[in-house]
């Protein structure tokens, strides 16, 4: 019978220097046919969890999940499902802000 799981990420983004911030997250992925995948987020460790992506592949694959975020300092991240999945990476995209 396929698993029921959760992933939830610390606080992303405080290692980053003064004056950036994070513009989104890109994972890779692969997931196996059956599975059901949810990604939430939250922003500034404040607020309820959004909803940025959910799928349910029909067949074994590969996957790119990109995430745009509202410009923020820190984000959490949390990824449930059941079925068969792998994350092999996550990539924070940042940018610089001004010294104001």
């Amino acid at each position: 019978a396929p698993v029921t799981w959760m992933l939830e990420t610390g606080d992303i983004g405080l290692d980053a220097p003064f004056n950036k911030y994070i513009t989104g997250i890109q994972l890779y992925a692969s997931a196996e046919l059956g599975t059901a995948l949810i990604v939430e987020a939250q922003y500034n460790a404040v607020g309820a969890w959004n909803e940025v992506f959910r799928c349910a592949p029909v067949s074994p694959k590969s996957m790119v999940i990109p995430i745009t975020t509202p410009r923020c300092r820190t984000l959490k991240l949390r990824i449930k499902g059941t079925g068969d999945f792998k994350l092999w990476s996550l990539t924070r995209r940042t940018m610089a802000g001004s010294d104001a």
